[in-house]
């Protein structure tokens, strides 16, 4: 069951967290052990999407994994190049997954900007903000855009972290004033 928090959130935020999946889960049913992957909560699916990341397995295609709070199902694995390190939002207005940057499996940079419809993947065709790694995505529901975070090797993941415990209580984030308190999901496994 996901909580109300999630099935209405004012924002999303996506994180990069080194985390495997859960012990409970069956071997066969569930991604491989990674780092540097992304999380993001899909609204139109009600799941928790895991795209990407650094692990062992045959990645010759990027793979995006579901789980609903009890079981993990490979949903896409026909997805651009595996990558680590990129940032992810949930477009809650068009229903899309966005994706940006990343560091492929043989440390090739990325600069692209890539959406999946829950079908297929698309490569978005106007220029995005160049390579980047280590940055951060959220999407921005009041004014419907995904808005990206800081340049490579920045340490965003500390910045969002901070941001979200000023979102979930009201708190001022380094003196700007929360509009809109929410609640907010960390998922580590």
């Amino acid at each position: 069951m996901i909580p109300a928090m999630l099935r209405a959130p004012r924002l999303l935020i996506a994180l990069t967290l080194f985390a495997a999946a859960a012990p409970s889960l069956a071997q066969a049913s569930r991604p491989a052990g990674r780092a540097a992957h992304a999380l993001v909560y899909d609204t139109r699916l009600k799941k928790v999407l895991l795209v990407n990341g650094d692990h062992e397995a045959d990645a010759s295609k990027g793979e995006v994994w579901a789980l609903d709070g009890a079981k993990w199902v490979l949903v896409d694995r026909s997805g651009p190049p595996p990558r680590a390190l990129g940032a992810v939002a949930y477009d809650t207005k068009r229903q899309r997954l966005v994706m940006q940057g990343g560091i492929g499996l043989k440390n090739e940079p990325f600069d692209d900007t890539r959406e999946w419809d829950g079908k297929q993947w698309h490569a978005r065709s106007e220029p995005g903000p160049g390579v980047r790694n280590h940055h951060a995505m959220a999407y921005d529901a009041e004014r419907g855009v995904c808005v990206l975070y800081g340049p490579s090797g920045s340490c965003k993941t500390t910045m969002i972290a901070g941001l979200m415990v000023s979102l979930a209580t009201g708190a001022d984030w380094f003196g700007h004033a929360v509009k809109h308190r929410g609640g907010l999901v960390f998922v580590a496994s």
